[in-house]
């Protein structure tokens, strides 16, 4: 997930996500502020940008990701797929 933690509540939406039981999940919160964090563990997210001035959600299986999307319930449907 990439936000702008000055703009959006992550907590709120790690609270979301985890109100289903995902046993394979793993969350990366990337912050626009302070991309290298993130980047120094996990490089191939350097181009996940955030949309819209969005959290945009990357929800991804065996490489290949879903479209980014905007919307918390389309990220949820994807998971749950």
């Amino acid at each position: 997930m990439n936000h702008d933690k000055n703009k959006h509540d992550c907590k709120n939406i790690l609270k979301k996500i985890k109100k289903e039981y995902y046993p394979h999940l793993i969350i990366i919160v990337k912050d626009i502020n302070d991309k290298a964090l993130v980047e120094d563990i996990a490089p191939w997210i350097d181009s996940y940008m955030v949309i819209n001035n969005k959290p945009t959600y990357f929800v991804c299986t065996n490489f290949t990701c879903k479209e980014p999307t905007n919307d918390m319930k389309t990220a949820l449907t994807f998971l749950n797929e």
